[in-house]
C-alpha cells in the first residue's frame, strides 16, 4: 500500500482541494498574477486557471464544478482550502468572519466545505505541495529558455499538463488515467521554449508567402491535438498542428542560466483590534 492510501478517497470528485498563489510580481501576458487550482484527491489531476484577482475564484470555481460534474457524471462532495476571504468570507467591522458568496454557494449545492486551521498550511498538503511543484518548474522552465518571464502563464498551464499525464508517488497510475479511465498519449511531449518551425493556418494565404514561422513552442492546445507558439518577431501566438520541434539545442544561449524569481510577493495583513487577522479586499 502506497503512503497515505488509507485516507485517500476511493472515487473521483470526492474531495477537491484548493489553493490560490499570487500576486506574482510579473504579471502574465494577458495581465493575470495569480494562479488556483483545483485538485482532485483521489486520482491527483489537476485544473489550474489564471486569474487576475482572487474575487474570481468563485466563478472560476462554477466554470470548474460544470465541466467535471458534466464530463464524470459524478458530484463534488466536499472541498478543502484555507480560511481565506476568497473561500470562507471577509472579516466584518466588529471582527468576525461571517461567510461569503463562495461559503454560500457550497452550501447551496450541498457541497461540504472543509476548512484548514490558521498556520497549519499541512492540513492541506495536496494544493501546498503541487503549487511548490509548479512554481519549481515554472522557475526551471523559464530559465532554461530565452524567452520573457511573463510566459510563466503558459509554462505552468504546460506543467499541469505534464504532472497529470506522469507516474506518481502518490497514486498507483497516471491522475489522468484514473480521471478519465484512459492511458494518456505522451509521444506528443516536446521540451518547453524550444524553437520550432511551424506553419500557422491562414486561409488567404498565397503562394509565394513565406509557409513556415520560426517561434517557440509554449502550450499544448486545449481543445485540440495541436500546439501554441510564440512568434517573437510579432509578438504574438497562433496554434497549429504542423510544426517541426528543434530541441537538439542549447536554448539559454548563455554560459549560465538566468535566475529566475517566480514566488509570490510578501503581503502585509493587518489584525483588526481585537487580534483578529483583517483581510483586504483588495488583495
Amino acid at each position: 500500500m502506497r503512503k497515505n492510501d488509507a485516507n485517500r478517497c476511493s472515487d473521483v470528485l470526492e474531495l477537491i482541494h484548493t489553493d490560490i498563489c499570487g500576486p506574482f510580481p510579473t504579471t502574465s501576458w494577458n495581465g493575470q498574477q495569480y494562479f488556483i487550482t483545483f485538485i482532485d484527491d483521489y486520482s491527483r489531476y489537476d485544473y489550474l486557471y489564471l486569474i487576475h484577482e482572487k474575487s474570481q475564484s468563485l466563478d472560476v470555481f462554477k466554470n470548474f464544478k460544470a465541466e467535471v460534474e458534466n464530463q464524470l457524471s459524478k458530484k463534488i462532495k466536499v472541498v478543502r482550502s484555507d480560511l481565506g476571504g476568497e473561500y470562507y468570507g471577509r472579516y466584518d467591522g466588529s471582527g468576525e468572519q461571517c461567510p461569503g458568496p463562495f461559503a454560500k454557494y457550497l452550501m447551496d449545492c450541498g457541497i461540504v466545505p472543509q476548512y484548514i486551521m490558521p498556520g497549519t498550511p499541512s492540513q492541506n498538503g495536496v494544493a501546498e505541495r503541487r503549487n511548490h511543484t509548479l512554481k519549481d518548474m515554472v522557475r526551471s522552465m523559464i530559465s532554461h529558455s530565452i524567452l520573457p518571464e511573463s510566459l510563466w502563464g503558459a509554462a505552468i498551464k504546460t506543467a499541469v499538463y505534464i504532472l497529470n499525464r506522469v507516474p506518481s508517488k502518490a497514486v498507483a497510475k497516471t491522475p489522468y488515467e484514473l480521471w478519465t479511465s484512459k492511458k494518456p498519449r505522451i509521444r506528443h511531449l516536446h521540451v518547453w521554449g524550444c524553437p520550432a518551425k511551424a506553419r500557422p493556418y491562414k486561409p488567404n494565404e498565397k503562394k509565394l508567402d513565406s509557409r513556415t514561422v520560426s517561434c517557440y513552442f509554449v502550450k499544448y492546445s486545449e481543445r485540440s491535438r495541436g500546439f501554441k507558439f510564440y512568434d517573437p518577431s510579432s509578438r504574438s501566438f497562433f496554434e497549429t498542428g504542423n510544426a517541426k520541434f528543434i530541441e537538439d539545442v542549447e536554448l539559454s544561449g548563455r554560459e549560465s542560466l538566468r535566475n529566475v524569481v517566480f514566488e509570490e510577493e510578501s503581503i502585509s495583513i493587518p489584525t483588526t483590534g481585537h487580534g483578529h487577522i483583517m483581510f483586504d479586499d483588495t488583495i
